[in-house]
């Protein structure tokens, strides 16, 4: 048997986990449009969009956008990885068997799920990219304008690290049912990676503590922002903070330009950290 072979066995077998179509791709995707059509009025009111220029409006738009793939990718690589703790467990425990009665070799095999959980990455970050694409844009500008990412490759690249991470992740505890050899802990253990991405994905938001935001988790989110906006993203300061530190910079930039707007946006500059500030906080 092939390591193509294996690759195809494989992904048949993630594409047959309710955990993938349920998970990974529907509920991923209502979770996006509640980031589009619900949490962006508080964390951008509409009295905000209208006051700040075109420019500043796309920019922050993007900024957006990118926290919220990359939330929403971070949660899509959890749910698939519920999937790969079962399907890696079953097949740790089926290798001594293959290896001695077939061809197949440990290394080709989990080289083979290696990449079809990557396959797996792929198929769902197409519908994570598209359904945010549609409904971001929808939000901020009707589909006449759309927020497609300025660097694809970024994109691609932290979703796929991310990928390898979870795969390594489901690994390790895969190997943790296999070694304590507690089979019941196979289906609470699977769900591990959901509530870390919950727990540490969100505490990236808000926490202003460098520990916080150099973890994977908090990175897949970071990385994210910055390769879809294109906005130099300060990783010592929570997401929120940056949001409104950028809408501020714009602002001030555009006034420089245009010093007729000077004191209206004065007035607005200082009413931006009660205004998106608070709101983000009700959300905790």
């Amino acid at each position: 048997m092939t390591t193509i072979s294996v690759w195809r066995f494989y992904v048949k077998e993630i594409f047959r986990r309710w955990e993938f179509w349920v998970l990974a791709i529907i509920l991923t995707a209502f979770w996006q449009s509640t980031g589009a059509y619900i949490f962006s009025r508080y964390s951008i009111p509409l009295e905000v969009r209208q006051r700040i220029s075109v420019e500043v409006l796309r920019k922050v738009a993007l900024l957006y956008t990118g926290g919220w793939y990359g939330i929403a990718a971070l949660f899509m690589l959890s749910f698939i990885a519920v999937a790969l703790v079962h399907i890696i467990c079953h097949s740790i425990v089926a290798v001594r068997y293959l290896s001695k009665y077939s061809r197949v070799s440990a290394s080709r095999l989990f080289t083979g799920l290696a990449l079809a959980a990557l396959t797996a990455v792929f198929i769902a970050m197409f519908f994570l990219l598209g359904s945010t694409v549609v409904f971001y844009s929808h939000e901020f500008y009707d589909l006449k304008e759309l927020l497609t990412p300025k660097n694809y490759l970024g994109i691609i690249a932290v979703t796929v690290a991310g990928g390898l991470f979870t795969y390594f992740l489901s690994m390790t505890l895969a190997l943790l049912v296999v070694i304590l050899k507690k089979p019941r802990m196979l289906t609470p253990i699977s769900f591990v990676p959901i509530m870390l991405a919950f727990a540490l994905g969100y505490t990236a938001n808000y926490a202003e503590n460098i520990e916080i935001q150099v973890l994977p988790f908090a990175l897949i989110t970071r990385l994210s922002e910055h390769y879809y906006s294109n906005i130099t993203i300060d990783i010592t300061k929570p997401s929120v903070k940056v949001l409104i530190a950028e809408i501020k910079r714009l602002e001030t930039r555009v006034d420089l330009l245009n010093p007729h707007r000077s004191v209206i946006s004065m007035v607005y500059v200082n009413m931006l950290d009660n205004t998106i500030y608070t709101n983000f906080n009700t959300l905790i």
